[in-house]
């Protein structure tokens, strides 16, 4: 976790080894992200003379907050040039200023701004100086602005960020300071940024040795007696070790204490109790309490073996990941802590274990929730090294911050227990070169320069030639990354004898196992299967699609019966194929939500019946709203213990045509047996295993006659009924419902309620077809953030307060403001019974 101050008490003499030595807060971190000016240049031609200047006029600008997205405030457009890949939003320049008023007590200390992520190419000025510029958008980085500054007085701090050049990426990336901004103020004797490094060398169930690492720098113009304190807390904030060591150190000079620490009978971090400690360190300068540092971190082991996957403290562990990018429903890229926390929770709950950070460094505050909650990730550098993937992408930047870029990473998320394995590329075209050797060595060799204790992977895909070039860079590799493994090989004749095709197919993962049977393997990326929430046609038998063979999915939606896949397979054929090896340490499904952008297989040259060119992704488990699709029951009832049963499609065909006269129903389930019935008369009853042998299919179906009234499935577990579901038909959409995911939130200017907006019949059943135009209108301490309907076709504004239901079902974020108090919400919609929801907004921090 990225190490923050904390605050205490002076305390007297230490009276034992479990008593906590509190400090005055020395080190001051504090977030800046309100009271902003914005000004939005679209097309980069107006430009903004002398903006860096503490004298500029900036008072017809905007007032924001950040995290700020200026691309997802639109307009949506088919003329900008990151096109539909880029979620048809708007780039360019936009500058941000703030003024703030440094205290004259800050004089004589050093005084730094921290900028979680920027996108992209950032300039930062403090009072008209050039303080420093950095290109790519997903790295947090630091600036000394001590010297710029006017202590006792006001003070101006620019910010240009240039997102201008496009396109510079293959999804949506959003544009501004999207992330978070920090001003942190320390004694010139103080741990340095990012300074601490936490390991476990030893961990049994008896002890635990915890290593700790401190770069202490001392920017005093003399030498200084520096005496480091280290304290380790339990969950309950008992001290349960402690060091103390001492060291002059020059001036000038930077100096890396090594301290050991046992554990009596610790307390393990894993994916089922993510238990974490903190590290307390307390920096004197003599007898002079001069700074405070807290770390975060799990004591827990991990492993990768050849024939037996991933073990966790020990324990054989299958990865159950999914890849996701960076953006959330209407808040594009710029997340408040909640979204963040909400992704990671939706995705526990559906069995999933793992998040890997495609293809970029994620927001910190994504990990410290991944530490909390029991999540692994992968956490990614880069999508391209110096061969290009778009025209002004990273590549552009590589040979010169690479260097710079990867060890912000490497030193920020070092110590967050649920980081499992970097991954410092994505689908490497460079790898297959002659010089991709020489760059895959610089980057492991950093990666372990600066943390030894965890693997270095690249995900790379199925589909690259296996050049010599290609092999050995994948040699270097200490766990092999696969990208769509699960592709049958080309030539099936070429097959050795002890390799058997499933369904005329072989996954390259059999095959490198048996010509390398020392090579640790993981599944990087798998799947890419395409659905849209809600929408279905009728199941075929495609093979998958591409580009320009969409199965007669004209229409702007893809089918939710499992049949689409661009790149790998199924979902049920992919995760089969790393559920029945051993020797896979697990997989990552491309992806777990939606995300802006990339909507393929539409888009771009490929035409289609619809007015409105898609604008966001079909590959989520999850729609853009949070809201599941159906193959998330499928993850559940294979990754979860909890008895499981979901059918689909809905129930409203009477007007769908012809070819809905007889209906495919598919059920997710862990049952063993389950019956269909269609208005109370029995469809028959179908058996189900998790491993149906020879059968690559996980879900049961029937071929039912289309009759309106109530489809409901029993399941039973060993005769004893477990689940029941039903689905009926609805009349025509009447009411609105609406349902909070939290009814009280914290009144901090940045806590958010998700509102589930469903529209049902006069009786209450949910509408599955409905598309009403829905309005919002909200009173009280709170406003509304954004809205949503998980519709890859919708150009609504996702910052405005209205959009049409997709599918029955929208979304809207209320966001709180710093006041406590009652926010009502009401969704109202010609023709509809409107509701009104409440929310409470208040200081405590139970929600």
């Amino acid at each position: 976790m990225l190490a923050t101050a904390f605050s205490g008490c002076i305390g007297g003499e230490n009276k034992g080894n479990n008593e906590f030595i509190g400090v005055l807060q020395d080190r001051i971190h504090e977030n800046i992200d309100s009271d902003w000016k914005f000004y939005k240049d679209i097309d980069g031609t107006k430009g903004h003379q002398s903006a860096e200047s503490a004298n500029f006029d900036d008072s017809n600008w905007r007032d924001v907050d950040l995290p700020h997205d200026w691309s997802i405030e639109g307009p949506f457009g088919s003329d900008y040039p990151a096109g539909s890949a880029g979620g048809a939003l708007p780039g360019g320049i936009g500058w941000y200023r703030k003024h703030i008023e440094i205290p004259k007590d800050y004089s004589g200390k050093k005084v730094f701004i921290d900028f979680d992520g920027v996108y992209m190419n950032s300039t930062v000025w403090v009072n008209g100086n050039l303080v420093g510029n950095w290109p790519y958008g997903y790295t947090s980085f630091q600036y000394d602005i001590t010297p710029y500054l006017k202590y006792g007085g006001n003070n101006v701090i620019s910010v240009k960020a240039d997102n201008s050049k496009q396109p510079n990426s293959r999804w949506y990336s959003g544009s501004g300071i999207y992330r978070h901004v920090w001003l942190t103020v320390v004694d010139k004797l103080h741990v340095a940024h990012w300074g601490t490094y936490v390991t476990t060398p030893t961990v049994s169930a008896e002890t635990a040795k915890v290593n700790m690492k401190t770069n202490i720098l001392n920017e005093y113009g003399a030498a200084r007696n520096c005496v480091l304190l280290s304290q380790i807390m339990d969950a309950n904030g008992s001290v349960v070790g402690m060091a103390e060591s001492a060291q002059e150190i020059g001036a000038g000079k930077q100096y890396e204490f090594n301290q050991d620490i046992q554990i009596s009978s610790p307390k393990l971090w894993d994916i089922e109790n993510p238990y974490l400690y903190k590290i307390y360190t307390i920096v004197k300068d003599g007898d002079r309490l001069v700074d405070d540092y807290e770390t975060t971190f799990g004591i827990r082991t991990i492993s990768f073996d050849a024939n037996k996957g991933f073990f966790l403290n020990g324990k054989p562990t299958k990865i159950l990941g999914t890849c996701n990018h960076h953006d959330d429903s209407c808040l594009g890229a710029a997340l408040p802590d909640r979204a963040n926390e909400r992704r990671v929770q939706l995705l526990k709950e559906m069995g999933s274990n793992a998040f890997r950070t495609s293809h970029n460094p994620p927001t910190p505050e994504l990990l410290d929730y991944c530490d909390q909650y029991g999540m692994l990730v992968m956490n990614e550098a880069f999508d391209c090294w110096v061969t290009s993937k778009t025209t002004y992408d990273y590549a552009m930047y590589f040979n010169d911050w690479w260097e710079r870029d990867l060890e912000n990473l490497i030193k920020r998320d070092r110590n967050h227990p649920s980081v499992v394995i970097w991954s410092v590329g994505n689908e490497i075209t460079d790898m297959t070169l002659p010089e991709g050797k020489d760059i895959l060595k610089n980057l492991i060799d950093k990666v372990r320069e600066l943390d030894p204790t965890r693997p270095v992977t690249v995900g790379t895909p199925a589909y690259f030639t296996p050049t010599s070039n290609l092999l050995e860079t994948m040699s270097m590799l200490e766990v092999v990354g696969y990208n769509y493994g699960e592709r049958t090989i080309p030539d099936l004749n070429l097959l050795p004898a002890q390799i058997q095709p499933v369904e005329n197919r072989v996954a390259l993962y059999d095959l490198d196992r048996l010509l390398y049977p020392d090579r640790k393997m993981i599944a990087t990326e798998t799947t890419s299967e395409m659905s849209s929430r809600g929408h279905y046609k009728k199941p075929y038998d495609a093979g998958g699609i591409s580009l320009f063979n969409m199965g007669g999915m004209g229409d702007g939606q893809c089918s939710g019966y499992d049949d689409d896949w661009l790149q790998g397979w199924s979902h049920q054929g992919s995760w089969r194929a790393v559920k029945n090896r051993d020797f896979m340490s697990g997989l990552f499904i491309w992806t777990g939500f939606d995300y802006r952008g990339e909507p393929l297989p539409y888009g771009g040259s490929v035409g289609f019946e619809s007015d409105l060119e898609p604008v966001s992704s079909y590959f989520g488990i999850f729609d853009l709203c949070g809201f599941p699709k159906d193959h998330y029951y499928l993850y559940k009832s294979q990754w979860t213990d909890e008895p499981t049963l979901h059918i689909f499609p809905h129930w409203n065909w009477e007007n769908a045509g012809p070819e809905w006269t007889t209906v495919t129903v598919w059920a997710y389930t862990n049952c063993d047996t389950v019956e269909l019935f269609v208005n109370d008369q029995s469809m028959g009853k179908r058996t189900f295993s998790s491993l149906p042998e020879g059968n690559l299919d996980l879900h049961i179906e029937w071929e039912v006659p289309y009759s309106p009234g109530t489809l409901k499935a029993v399941g039973s577990r060993n005769g004893r009924v477990l689940c029941i579901e039903e689905i009926k038909t609805a009349g025509a959409p009447a009411k609105i419902e609406l349902t909070p995911d939290r009814c009280t939130i914290s009144a901090d200017g940045c806590d958010l309620s998700y509102i589930t907006v469903r529209i049902l019949d006069k009786d209450g059943n949910f509408m599955p077809i409905a598309e009403n135009q829905i309005t919002f209108s909200i009173s009280g301490e709170g406003k509304i953030r954004g809205v949503c309907n998980g519709d890859a076709l919708s150009h609504e504004d996702p910052t405005g307060n209205t959009i049409k239901a997709s599918a029955g079902m929208c979304l809207l974020v209320l966001q709180s403001t710093t006041r406590a108090g009652e926010i009502k919400l009401t969704a109202s919609s010609s023709g509809l019974i409107s509701d009104t929801t409440t929310i409470i907004s208040g200081w405590s921090n139970e929600k």
